[in-house]
């Protein structure tokens, strides 16, 4: 007769109403000769019985509909992604030239004359110079307001404005999020 798998497949075919008359008889046949079958048959029995008493839930009148609008504004969405990606790829791409361009001009006009070059490297020495006194104005500045009585204070309101941040931050990741047309009930 057939193997313990196969006649697994020929209960499930049976509570369909699926089997031919000759599996049929040799399902019947099997289930007199196998005791473990007999025991799975009744389960499988039983099973489909609490399944044919319960009512089948049908979903919300209108959740077609709502399915429907959700898939067509996550459409609408990509459709807006797509489209500020590539206005924004489009952008990067025009600037790069535009600054590409710029420079192989500059590299023209600094091999055409090469005091230019000479200017230029004496102009950013001087830029260069100028930034690192800023930082350093910078530096004296914070020292002089942060001394010894005030960095206690300073480091307490760092802490607070942290943790302040933390608790908006995990406020809004746990915020419930409804859908727009579940909003009008």
């Amino acid at each position: 007769m057939a193997d313990h798998a196969e006649m697994t497949v020929m209960m499930s075919l049976a509570l369909d109403g699926m089997l031919s008359s000759e599996e049929q008889k040799a399902f019947e046949g099997h289930l007199r000769s196998c005791v473990g079958c007999q025991e799975q048959w009744a389960r499988w029995q039983q099973v489909d019985a609490l399944l044919a008493a319960e009512p089948v839930a049908a979903p919300a009148p209108d959740f077609s509909a709502r399915v429907l609008e959700r898939v067509s504004q996550r459409g609408q969405r990509q459709r807006r992604l797509l489209g500020g990606a590539l206005l924004l790829g489009g952008s990067l791409s025009v600037w790069g030239m535009v600054l590409l361009s710029l420079a192989g001009a500059a590299l023209l006009w600094v091999l055409s004359d090469p005091s230019v070059a000479v200017h230029g490297a004496q102009v950013l020495s001087q830029l260069l110079g100028a930034g690192s006194l800023l930082v350093k104005a910078v530096g004296l500045g914070l020292e002089s307001l942060v001394g010894p009585s005030v960095l206690p204070l300073l480091l307490t309101f760092v802490c607070v404005m942290m943790a302040l941040t933390v608790l908006w931050a995990r406020l809004v990741q746990r915020r419930p999020r409804r859908a727009p047309s579940l909003m009008l009930v």
